[in-house]
């Protein structure tokens, strides 16, 4: 199945999903429950007006809308219920549960990340250097509009609230300290705070974050999923009550010996794991990773756990 077929048919994207549940669950025990896939990291700039690139066989992406950053201030997105891709997403997630009986929600790519497409990349990030007010309007936009449009979708899903609450932000960890203080924990943590009923915080940045950590912790996370560079030591120092949930190293995965992985499993439970918080380490099987390399990881994880704090 064509990645593009994967996103534009539902009918489709059920089945794939079906299939992906039961290998899960004869494989790893774990019953999984299903959701509406939109797209890897693009989905929020598309609702800001972004056009998406669907290719054949990767992840669409965005094409940017401003093309300089003083275009900031004229730019408009109209409110959900007037917004052609908000009610496309909501088109398909009716038909997804339809199909599946599961009423699905939408995420926040995050608002560095979102604003960055929205811009550019990299003109982005020399925009957070020359323009740093302008780049905060930016954010402030795309914040209030990811707010709009999640309350928006779930009021006509008819989502019940749940205590969950989360995000994923991972061209955030691009930015300095000076920045992330700046530009985005603030934007974050209003997201976060626009459901104040949600008391379990989530946050997924895949990209090295050591520099941050101090100012993260103040996200006050119950779990955050980080990047397999990031040192998991200090992690545990700073975010001692929060769920840490390590990336494994995919590159490992796909070329690394069997004793390199077992060696690995077996550093990132030394290091991750504690009495003080939970522990998990996290595949991105969507790469192309094989089960015999899961496995290992597995049984790694498996004999650990034999009497002792469960990962």
């Amino acid at each position: 199945m064509k990645h593009k077929d994967f996103y534009q048919d539902i009918k489709l994207q059920v089945e794939a999903q079906k299939r992906a549940v039961k290998i899960i669950e004869e494989e790893l025990g774990i019953r999984l429950g299903m959701s509406l896939r939109l797209g890897c990291g693009t989905t929020a700039a598309a609702v800001m007006g972004c056009r998406l690139v669907c290719p054949e066989n990767s992840e669409p992406w965005a094409i940017p809308l401003l093309h300089r950053i003083e275009d900031v201030d004229e730019l408009e997105v109209p409110e959900p219920q007037d917004n052609p891709v908000v009610q496309q997403i909501l088109r398909k997630a009716k038909t997804f549960e339809r199909l599946t009986g599961v009423k699905s929600n939408v995420g926040f790519d995050g608002p560095v990340t979102t604003a960055a497409l929205c811009r550019g990349v990299r003109e982005f990030f020399v925009d957070v250097f020359k323009a740093p007010k302008l780049c905060r309007r930016l954010m402030e936009k795309v914040t209030e509009v990811a707010i709009k449009w999640i309350k928006y979708h779930e009021e006509e899903m008819g989502i019940e609230s749940s205590d969950w609450i989360g995000l994923a932000d991972d061209h955030a960890s691009f930015l300095s300290p000076k920045h992330y203080e700046m530009l985005g924990f603030p934007y974050e943590l209003k997201f976060y705070e626009a459901f104040p009923e949600r008391k379990y915080r989530a946050l997924h940045i895949c990209g090295p974050t050591d520099h941050l950590l101090y100012k993260i912790k103040d996200l006050k996370l119950a779990s955050f999923e980080l990047g397999e560079m990031v040192n998991l030591r200090r992690v545990r120092r700073i975010l001692v009550n929060t769920h840490i949930a390590r990336l494994f190293d995919f590159r490992l995965l796909l070329s690394g010996s069997t004793d390199d992985i077992v060696e690995y499993t077996k550093r990132q439970i030394k290091l991750g794991a504690s009495e003080e918080g939970c522990f998990s380490i996290h595949i991105e099987g969507w790469r192309g990773i094989a089960f015999e390399k899961v496995r290992l990881v597995k049984k790694v994880i498996e004999e650990y756990n034999e009497g002792r704090l469960k990962l």
